[in-house]
């Protein structure tokens, strides 16, 4: 079904008026790079469009609707991924929701997140594995949130998505909703 989802998406162009990207990627040894690579495509400035799968494609972003935001680097000395999100890119609009998430690897494989956001100014705790395809696969430990999966999925050098799943308050399965990440060029 992945395949079907993936071969469903059209390369997307980075509409104007998006941020310019601020091309600071962190620092971190090679070592460290090599023990990241399981999120490394969120290094970098990208512009995300939301699309609903509709049961054999998935939808297009919402029309005159701005795009969201998610930036991404190296941080804590090269120990961990920090990547923020902008629910609007601060291009079009400054202050709309927003949020940051620390990802650090374990000994074991497993990764272990940390969501802060705003303007509700809740914390998270995630974890994510590998799936047998090498995919990153994250669920939600707390606030405990049963059945939510997010599978990422590098597209290329410049594009990755995110597939999440989740059930409504009586445990029904919703649509999946994925986010499509298309790297924003550094300016020259």
């Amino acid at each position: 079904m992945l395949l079907t989802m993936m071969a469903s998406l059209a390369l997307a162009q980075i509409p104007e008026g998006v941020a310019p990207a601020t091309c600071e990627t962190g620092e971190a040894t090679p070592e460290q790079r090599e023990a990241l690579k399981d999120f490394d495509f969120l290094i970098g400035d990208f512009s995300v469009t939301g699309h609903m799968w509709t049961g054999t494609q998935w939808s297009p972003p919402r029309p005159n609707t701005p795009p969201s935001r998610w930036n991404g680097r190296y941080g804590l000395g090269g120990t961990a991924i920090i990547d923020e999100w902008y629910n609007v890119d601060p291009g079009f609009e400054e202050d709309k929701g927003r949020g940051v998430n620390v990802r650090m690897k374990r000994d074991d494989g497993t990764w272990e997140m940390v969501w802060l956001n705003r303007p509700g100014f809740s914390a998270q705790h995630l974890v994510a594995s590998l799936n047998d395809k090498g995919e990153p696969v994250m669920t939600q430990v707390y606030p405990e949130r049963k059945g939510f999966e997010a599978t990422f999925t590098r597209l290329g050098p410049n594009q990755w998505m995110r597939v999440h799943h989740a059930l409504d308050a009586e445990g029904n399965p919703l649509p999946p909703i994925m986010l499509k990440a298309t790297r924003i060029p550094c300016a020259e």
